[in-house]
């Protein structure tokens, strides 16, 4: 029986800003495209696929935290800055004016890493605050 990848899934990325975090402060993003599945740093695409990003949203504006508001920085493969968002909170996805997460897809093949990071734009204040947004991904079989 021959069973082919899906056409699209979603990545859900977690983060928690440091309490009293500066302006600027970095923090890795936890990935997974199942949540009966543990979240990892580093997000292998499966051999045989290519991930191309449609999306990166939140789906409610807690998902900003509560005031680190932070942009998210992604990479290809432990090292290339592919982009860097507009902060989270501009990226609410009820918002019809919403701007796009980059003016470029994102595009990963087979074997390749995803790496996030999140980076603070406003100091947060003296509590950790966490971050939740999704990345809706088209997937090409090969």
């Amino acid at each position: 029986m021959v069973t082919s990848a899906p056409d699209s899934t979603v990545l859900i990325c977690t983060g928690t800003g440091v309490a009293s975090g500066a302006v600027g402060t970095v923090a890795n993003i936890s990935m997974t495209d199942d949540p009966g599945v543990t979240a990892v740093v580093r997000f292998l695409v499966p051999s045989g696929q290519t991930w191309i990003f449609e999306d990166l949203y939140i789906s409610t504006t807690a998902g900003a935290g509560a005031t680190v508001d932070p942009v998210i920085r992604i990479f290809k493969d432990g090292g290339r800055i592919m982009g860097t968002t507009p902060p989270l909170s501009n990226l609410l996805v009820s918002n019809n004016s919403r701007p796009p997460y980059s003016n470029r897809k994102f595009l990963y093949r087979g074997g390749q890493t995803i790496q996030m990071q999140m980076m603070n734009t406003i100091v947060n204040d003296t509590s950790v605050d966490s971050i939740t947004f999704f990345v809706r991904v088209r997937i090409i079989s090969a």
